[in-house]
């Protein structure tokens, strides 16, 4: 098995090459030295799996940008709008607008337990393996909302912007490396997502933030569908670049008063708009962006026999990013200890009070916006045709390896599109 996974790999390495690289631990933790086969194995298939169809040597690494230039009181990210929405039902299916949960917490104190591995893992995108790409243009469709795409530089997620802002910024990304691989459509739009995520779980410390999510909202009716996680779509520019950014969206606050749901009979799905791309569902309702919440728990400390019941100052660092790159305005979160919920809080923020809680999101994020023009300016370099024949040469994957940020070129044509209708809208149109 070991074998095969060696020659599937691009990369011109042998395998004792390969296991001392493991020993070293190469991947996840540089500083850990991996002692056991297993602990060596698991670290070879990391590689493995990062560095699968690209070429044997980086173009180059990726150094630490200057940030872009901001004048005073002007916002970083302006003009967000929302575009479309969906929940994912199974892997070739969505729900269109679909809807988030409802917030409806109930009165402290309340416990909730650990997560369990079903538990974390149920309410994701992990397991339904639907393609992003595809479910963003079909919920942007059915919607209906104008796009005016070949102006756009950017389709991509959250996450993505996440990690790279987590690079910028220092701290640890996760416990393994990634890969972000760019895909140009059109006359220079980058498709950037995630290759090959890999779900974790800790089992030594397995948090309580999805039991707590669960405990303080409501399923919102999908006429008879069960959702795997509600995904909210929304277009804004960032530092000059015109971006298309998807995010899970964990709640929202209706104002309207709370009545009994209908059991309605399900409906069917109708076929995709277009070859390839996942089966409409039509059925949720349109949430306000100012009604989107971010749901967050924390353990909480015991000062002189009382509990802390105020968000830790600390914790600001990793939801900063979260807020501001998906335009959610509203912070929910719970204190425990050992799973007793005494203090849940409700914040309404914005950009200005978010980085006054965390200045340094600031620079992060202008450092970001930079990286984010040099990432688009090579791809889009990457994408002429060649002189000799008119081709384009294979697209450009960013990789993040023992806390360096390398570019690769990839050794195949390969698209992420399984729809390939999907192109045709990034397209100039003639005069």
């Amino acid at each position: 098995m070991l074998h095969a996974l060696i020659t599937q790999s691009n990369k011109c390495t042998t395998f004792p090459t390969l296991l001392a690289r493991g020993r070293r631990g190469l991947t996840a933790t540089p500083q850990r030295v991996l002692k056991t086969p297993s602990a060596v194995l698991a670290a070879l298939k990391e590689e493995l799996r990062v560095f699968t169809g690209l070429k044997k040597e980086p173009l180059e690494e990726l150094k630490l940008p200057r940030p872009v230039a901001v004048a005073d009181g002007k916002a970083l990210i302006n003009d967000i709008r929302y575009l479309g929405s969906y929940d994912f039902i199974d892997k070739d299916t969505i729900a269109v607008p679909g809807s988030p949960r409802v917030w409806r917490p109930p009165a402290t104190p309340f416990f909730v337990g650990p997560d369990s591995r079903n538990l974390a893992f149920a309410d994701n995108d992990y397991r339904s393996h639907s393609p992003m790409l595809d479910s963003i243009f079909s919920a942007i469709d059915v919607v209906g909302t104008p796009v005016s795409w070949p102006t756009i530089d950017f389709v991509t997620n959250r996450r993505v912007l996440r990690l790279l802002y987590h690079w910028l910024d220092g701290s640890k990304t996760d416990r393994y490396d990634f890969r972000l691989d760019m895909e140009v459509v059109g006359e220079g739009t980058i498709l950037f997502y995630e290759s090959g995520r890999r779900y974790s779980y800790n089992e030594l410390h397995p948090g309580r933030g999805t039991g707590f999510e669960l405990k303080t909202t409501e399923a919102a009716p999908l006429g008879g569908w069960q959702s795997m996680g509600h995904h909210r779509i929304v277009q804004y520019t960032f530092g000059g670049l015109n971006m298309i950014v998807r995010s899970k969206t964990d709640a929202f606050v209706d104002s309207s008063p709370a009545s009994p749901t209908k059991r309605r009979r399900r409906g069917k799905p109708e076929d995709p708009l277009y070859r390839g791309a996942p089966s409409i569902i039509r059925t949720g309702r349109y949430v306000p962006q100012v009604a989107v919440v971010e749901i967050k728990s924390n353990k909480g400390k015991m000062v002189a026999g009382v509990p802390l019941k105020t968000w830790p100052s600390y914790k600001w660092t990793r939801i900063a990013p979260q807020l501001l790159l998906s335009g959610t305005q509203r912070l929910h979160t719970g204190i425990h200890i050992d799973g007793y919920f005494s203090s849940v809080e409700e914040l309404e923020l914005d950009e200005r009070t978010i980085l006054e809680k965390q200045p340094q999101a600031a620079v992060t994020l202008r450092r970001l916006a930079r990286l984010l023009g040099l990432l688009l300016e090579k791809a889009r370099a990457q994408n002429v045709p060649q002189p000799y024949n008119g081709m384009r040469r294979p697209g450009l994957s960013v990789v993040c390896l023992s806390g360096k940020l390398l570019l690769y070129q990839r050794d195949n044509y390969r698209s992420w599109l399984r729809a390939p209708d999907s192109e045709a809208r990034f397209e100039r149109l003639e005069a």
